[in-house]
């Protein structure tokens, strides 16, 4: 791990990234991964809404560019495909594995762009609401030496149990994106996160 983010040089970070993806595939491989409450990690992110629905685990890795590529995994309890025989990756138990597939630097608009998890728009997602009929998710990308993005995104499945990013759950007048983007300074320190008590998402 230590050397998959802290190496000097981008050749070390990917080369130590992809050892790292092969631990990962061969922890997810168990289905102990759905108990375990992973407390420990620092530079990795895991989520899991309270209803157990899915574990999306994100990272980044920086580039000497200043921008940042970025992996992950969706595990997704699809006990009703199963059933069905809808099955298309591996399974473990009654679980979908999705590995997520970072397609951003091919994307031209970030706020209309709707991908699967093999062309997710990649961010490191650092907190996810629970909502009705899908998740929001706020995310974080370090963009380049110049400025860094964050993100209110959202992950819904559809009926077939497809899980999908980016959903019109916002409103604008004259618009209609699929997710929320502010882009920054990397000198300033922007604030985005939801507030439980209020119920709203608050950024500075």
């Amino acid at each position: 791990q230590a050397k998959t983010f802290f190496s000097k040089t981008d050749k070390e970070r990917l080369e130590g990234n992809k050892a790292f993806i092969e631990v990962w595939d061969r922890i997810i491989a168990d289905p102990r991964i759905l108990l375990y409450p992973f407390d420990s990690l620092k530079e990795i992110s895991v989520l899991r809404p309270a209803d157990k629905h899915f574990l999306l685990i994100t990272w980044n890795i920086p580039r000497s560019d200043g921008s940042h590529n970025y992996f992950g995994y969706l595990l997704v309890n699809n006990v009703r495909k199963v059933k069905q025989g809808f099955l298309r990756s591996k399974t473990v138990s009654n679980y979908e594995t999705y590995k997520l597939i970072d397609r951003s630097v091919t994307v031209k608009s970030p706020e209309t762009y709707v991908g699967s998890p093999e062309k997710w728009f990649g961010m490191l997602y650092t907190q996810l609401i629970e909502c009705d009929g899908y998740y929001t998710l706020l995310g974080w990308d370090g963009n380049d030496r110049m400025t860094q993005r964050k993100f209110v995104d959202a992950l819904y499945f559809k009926s077939n149990g497809d899980p999908v990013f980016g959903k019109d759950i916002f409103r604008f007048p004259k618009r209609n994106p699929r997710r929320l983007m502010f882009e920054c300074s990397q000198e300033v320190n922007m604030s985005l996160r939801y507030n439980e008590k209020q119920n709203r998402i608050i950024f500075s």
